[in-house]
């Protein structure tokens, strides 16, 4: 049974993104000064490190699947080492969360329920090692909380953990991989990159409008309500569609364009409201590290065959990307 039958979210009331306040306000404030700039500002070195070893293995050597090699793991391997996933579990990690979320093939949806679950147990396991051992990570701070005068259960435990993986991951990969196919369909654009011409800040909203990596919410109407001539009643379902928001005429002119010039600060694509991307600031920081150290590092960026596109109509975003990085000469 699903949510428009009546059956609820399961992990309502327990996961962040499915909470409402006042619980979700207490959940969020535990994590949210974690996620602010000026704690992140640290993690910039480390994020631009991890970058750059990505980029070595791609740069200059031929055709690469940029998903797979980048995109997919820089996200990942970030929000890994904010939770205190430790370094050796970190490639198994990336390699269950890609099956779990990342959708498309028929065998696909029993293979991602198997990883679902197993990155649920995981995080269960490694939440009850930092109650008895806490370190300077994320688990450890969820492990400590105490919400409503009680601990988080190992089931909310796990499934805040997953909540950010989800979050950390999924925008980030896909916001990236749209960027390096944005660039390669559009070189001029790289180009104002290149010269200072837009700013890194400028490009990175742009893709974020362009690409909405997230297409749409849904919310449930609490009290009746009037939307334009439609009266809502409490307890119809809403969607919100993102992607159509970021691309409304009214706001952004010629919105079909990839433009990186255009002031595009408005965009949706991280939601509004108290369900405002936890992430947004990490999500920003990674996206515009990856995106100066390519218009620093890449001369041209050629398409190597076609991109291949996440079968949903929930998320949208490139499970392969085929290109070439032509290293820029100093």
């Amino acid at each position: 049974m699903s949510v428009l039958d009546g059956g609820g979210d399961p992990a309502a009331g327990r996961m962040l993104v499915v909470t409402d306040p006042p619980r979700h306000t207490d959940l969020r404030g535990i994590l949210a000064r974690h996620f602010s700039p000026r704690a992140l500002r640290s993690l910039e070195p480390a994020i631009a490190g991890t970058v750059d070893m990505l980029l070595d293995d791609v740069i200059g050597r031929g055709e690469c699947d940029f998903v797979s090699q980048v995109a997919e793991k820089l996200p990942v391997k970030v929000i890994c080492e904010l939770l205190g996933v430790p370094q050796q579990d970190q490639d198994w990690m990336i390699e269950r969360t890609t099956t779990a979320f990342a959708g498309g093939s028929a065998t696909e949806p029993l293979q991602a329920r198997i990883a679902y679950g197993e990155i649920m147990l995981y995080y269960s396991r490694l939440a009850r090692d930092r109650r008895s051992e806490p370190r300077e990570d994320l688990i450890s701070v969820l492990a400590a909380a105490r919400i409503e005068g009680r601990e988080l259960t190992a089931a909310e435990l796990a499934l805040n953990c997953v909540n950010l993986v989800i979050g950390g991951n999924e925008t980030t990969r896909y916001a990236a991989a749209s960027a390096v196919l944005a660039f390669a369909l559009h070189p001029e654009q790289f180009r104002l990159v290149q010269d200072g011409t837009a700013s890194v800040s400028e490009a990175v909203d742009e893709v974020l409008r362009w690409a909405t990596p997230a297409q749409h919410v849904m919310r449930t109407v609490r009290d009746e309500t009037l939307l334009g001539d439609s009266c809502l009643r409490p307890g119809d379902a809403v969607t919100v569609w993102l992607a159509a928001a970021n691309r409304d005429p009214e706001v952004f002119p010629d919105p079909a364009r990839f433009d990186v010039t255009r002031s595009a600060k408005r965009n949706l694509t991280f939601g509004t409201g108290v369900h405002t991307c936890l992430g947004i600031h990490l999500a920003l920081l990674e996206l515009r590290i990856l995106i100066a150290r390519l218009a620093h590092r890449v001369d041209r960026i050629a398409l190597a065959g076609s991109g291949r596109w996440l079968e949903s109509n929930f998320l949208s975003g490139l499970t392969g990307l085929p290109v070439v990085l032509e290293p820029r000469v100093a």
